[in-house]
């Protein structure tokens, strides 16, 4: 049986919200009654509407709607999350909306986060924290981290971390510069450094599980 139909483009407004959500104009689609469990494997785009009980490889972009979830780890080109992933996001590009909901870590080069986020993040180039966003993290990693919304754990910028207007960030921060605008809310102990190589030497390449797992014994 073909679980798959062809997708034409759409937006999805997201409930919560009203962001509309561009999906693919080819590919796969897991429709709203559908089920799926095990892994899958594509290289055209995916788009989720249903619910999936294993792990997704994927060559271009996966898309999770609103009321579409995900149990498993997603590695593609790029993330897109207005529903709920249980599991690891191993992307080029992760964009959440304020309605996605996510546990587990994120291996990206960009990550633009509205949501809720559960997990550790390692980002080779920049993390946007949206105001909408709540970030809860053991480590926090990315050259360029801006702020408006709320993070919490161990967090490292290489380059620039900003706090804008309204945002909250607590933890151990470590950043080569910080860059705080009236009404933010930085709470916990601050340290700055000059050597941009530290993370740099551990995100030039592809992420992959395996250096999540040598980065998180090193951090344990």
């Amino acid at each position: 049986m073909d679980i798959f139909i062809d997708n034409d483009t759409q937006d999805h407004s997201s409930s919560s919200d009203d962001i509309l959500i561009k999906t693919p104009t080819k590919g796969a689609t897991i429709s709203k009654c559908m089920s799926v469990s095990g892994d899958i494997k594509s290289c055209e785009p995916i788009t989720i509407e249903g619910s999936i009980f294993g792990d997704i490889i994927c060559e271009d972009i996966v898309v999770v709607l609103f009321g579409g979830s995900v149990t498993g780890k997603i590695e593609a080109k790029e993330v897109r999350v207005d529903g709920r992933i249980v599991g690891p996001i191993e992307a080029k590009i992760v964009e959440q909306s304020k309605s996605a909901n996510h546990e587990g870590y994120i291996l990206a080069d960009i990550a633009i986060l509205n949501g809720s986020t559960n997990g550790d993040i390692l980002c080779k180039e920049t993390l946007e924290v949206g105001e909408s966003a709540t970030i809860v993290c053991q480590e926090c990693k990315a050259e360029t981290i801006s702020v408006d919304g709320e993070i919490s754990g161990e967090i490292t910028a290489t380059k620039i971390l900003e706090a804008r207007e309204n945002s909250s960030i607590r933890g151990s921060i470590k950043a080569k510069e910080l860059k705080s605008d009236v009404g933010s809310k930085i709470m916990g102990t601050i340290e700055s450094f000059t050597n941009s190589n530290i993370i740099n030497k551990k995100l030039n390449a592809t992420p992959t599980q395996e250096t999540y797992k040598k980065e998180a014994r090193r951090i344990g």
